[in-house]
């Protein structure tokens, strides 16, 4: 092989090592191209598109629900304070009498003899006294005569007293305007000291008892109106007289009790009712029911978004139900609430928003889309 051939094919071989150490050197700095922007958008049209309102706590009454049962707001067993026969019931059970009405009548037996020598005996200490004092100013009586008649005269004067009670007695009378639930006694039966008489219920007012909780009590408070609803059908209202201070050592609870009127005595006690009360006012949401869901521990609540347009599910209360929506506490102050399409998403996915109800936002919001220039 002549001289010239020799140094064109070592010409050939160095070009071809220098060309070469040039790729070998940059492939080191090699940047990998940008996603493209028909893939950016691939990536957004994946993701589920739900409607969301943007929404802002506003102070609203809390609706409370409770079972209790209605009770009546005295049950008394009046009772015989003297002992005696029975002569006269003028009433029968389910009776209804007025405040002052004779429930028992007894015999007086000696009471009235003894009533008139007790005021007999009066009289004479009195015209006693008058005399000790008259001889008194005279001379003719010490003080110690004169405080000893004035003793005696006021022992007969109590004598009086004590047999006018005996005898006021022996008439036993309603303490209060009710319905006699019981007569456990008959005509001519002997009715001790003691014993009862007549067991009276006041019908008017009348009222509902229930159990509150620990966590309740403390949003009802004493005149708080209350609408009960009871299981015969009839709704009553009325309002709360009393919130218990202690609670019941076995439950935990914190009794109340409801009073409301009963004027035509249509109540009944032992009736099974439902009581709903207004509570303090607090920070809740309106949204339609149709946003409310529950999540995998059964937990009522609603599907929110986070800034970084992730799906958050938010554990709530009903606060109470209009005809607009419910009112829903437990949220933020400031929420974007999911109301369609939240049956289709999970926590924590990433997902388009279509705003409603809000005429500042865009139709639809879908995060790191491209402009139209940008894609060109």
């Amino acid at each position: 092989m002549n001289r010239s051939v020799i140094i064109a094919i070592t010409f050939a071989i160095i070009i071809g090592l220098w060309l070469a150490s040039g790729i070998i050197r940059d492939q080191g700095n090699v940047v990998a191209p940008a996603a493209s922007i028909s893939q950016q958008n691939a990536e957004n049209v994946d993701r589920v598109t739900v409607q969301v309102q943007k929404s802002v706590a506003r102070p609203q009454q809390r609706a409370m629900t409770f079972s209790g049962r209605t009770e009546a707001s005295r049950t008394v067993h009046v009772l015989a304070e003297t002992g005696a026969r029975i002569i006269d019931l003028p009433f029968q059970k389910g009776d209804i009498v007025k405040k002052g009405g004779v429930l028992c009548r007894l015999a007086k037996q000696d009471r009235e003899a003894r009533m008139a020598e007790a005021q007999a005996t009066m009289t004479l200490r009195q015209l006693e006294y008058e005399a000790a004092q008259s001889l008194a100013k005279k001379g003719h009586r010490s003080d110690t005569a004169v405080a000893a008649a004035k003793a005696q005269y006021d022992a007969a004067q109590a004598l009086v007293k004590r047999m006018q009670v005996e005898l006021d007695n022996t008439i036993i009378r309603a303490p209060f305007a009710g319905a006699i639930e019981d007569l456990p006694t008959e005509i001519g039966g002997y009715l001790a000291p003691g014993s009862v008489c007549a067991v009276l219920v006041e019908e008017d007012p009348f009222l509902v008892t229930a159990q509150l909780s620990e966590q309740e009590v403390g949003n009802v408070v004493v005149g708080a109106p209350a609408r009960i609803k009871l299981v015969t059908g009839e709704t009553i209202t009325g309002t709360v007289r009393f919130v218990a201070k202690t609670a019941q050592q076995v439950t935990r609870t914190f009794e109340i009790e409801v009073e409301v009127a009963n004027p035509n005595h249509t109540l009944r006690e032992g009736i099974t009712a439902t009581m709903t009360l207004d509570g303090q006012p607090v920070p809740a949401h309106l949204v339609t029911a149709a946003a409310l869901t529950l999540n995998d521990a059964g937990q009522i609540g609603v599907k929110t978004v986070d800034q970084e347009q992730r799906v958050v599910f938010v554990p709530t209360k009903i606060a109470s139900e209009t005809q607009n929506g419910v009112w829903l506490t437990g949220l933020p102050e400031q929420a974007t609430i999911i109301v369609v399409g939240q049956e289709y998403v999970i926590e924590g996915e990433q997902i388009n928003l279509v705003y409603v109800g809000d005429d500042n936002a865009s139709a639809t919001q879908r995060a790191a889309t491209p402009n139209s220039d940008d894609a060109s």
